[in-house]
């Protein structure tokens, strides 16, 4: 399994330099956004951001997107055209910057909320990029995953924490739809901390991870590590996780 960095890793640095400082500790993946930072940590622009991330030599592994037209994408009244297109958008953004996967957040499955995910799950498919949902409260994964061919599964092992639900039991349940893995621990305020430099332990996850046949990318999305005292050896005590 390879490692991907989350752009914006703290310790007091803007996303420029973050990104700069990655190729020198052997980090060249990265995890990004389309269309805003999701998290509203970093002012760079859309352009800025790939711009930079193309500057240092990087590769996108996989990128977030926000969930700014999600419930639209359930209403039957209004919106929902708007939220298609923007969704569409978001694909067209992804191939202009060689970004393959996005992940997007779940909502509660009803029939519109699936005729809509396949309607951008087959044009994402056209345009060569996949998507991946991740647990969001309320939302049965199981359930929508079920429902569709061309929909795959992203852990996000902080929202999880989050939500009381079992990391180990969604990857022995949707093993065979697993496309990404985020590792996040989850501290307070909802910060995200390197995982094993938190409160939880990171082991029986990667565990399973392994065991479920999973051999793609693995996310390291976190701004926070405790006894880890800059940047320089943030980025060697992720390295370490996989290891």
């Amino acid at each position: 399994m390879n490692i991907a960095l989350y752009m914006d890793y703290g310790y007091y640095q803007d996303a420029r330099t973050a990104l700069s400082r990655l190729k020198a500790h052997g980090i060249d993946r990265v995890v990004t956004w389309i269309a805003h930072d999701v998290d509203c940590t970093s002012t760079l622009t859309e352009h800025e951001l790939y711009a930079y991330v193309k500057d240092n030599g990087l590769t996108v592994a996989a990128a977030l997107v926000p969930n700014d037209n999600l419930a639209y994408l359930s209403n039957t009244r209004y919106g929902r055209k708007d939220a298609l297109k923007a969704y569409k958008q978001y694909v067209l953004t992804a191939v202009d910057n060689k970004v393959p996967l996005l992940v997007l957040d779940a909502a509660p499955l009803t029939d519109a909320y699936v005729d809509a995910l396949n309607e951008i799950c087959a044009y994402a498919a056209e345009q060569g990029v996949v998507i991946a949902l991740r647990d969001a409260p309320d939302a049965d994964i199981i359930g929508i995953l079920s429902r569709m061919e061309n929909l795959y599964y992203c852990l996000d092992t902080a929202i999880c924490f989050k939500n009381g639900i079992d990391s180990l039991s969604r990857i022995a349940s949707l093993k065979e739809r697993l496309m990404f893995v985020l590792l996040s621990d989850l501290g307070h305020d909802d910060a995200r901390y390197l995982p094993s430099y938190g409160n939880n332990d990171f082991a029986p996850i990667l565990d399973a991870v392994k065991a479920a046949g999973y051999v793609g990318t693995v996310g390291i999305y976190a701004s926070q590590a405790k006894g880890v005292a800059d940047a320089d050896a943030f980025l060697e005590a992720a390295k370490g996780i996989l290891n």
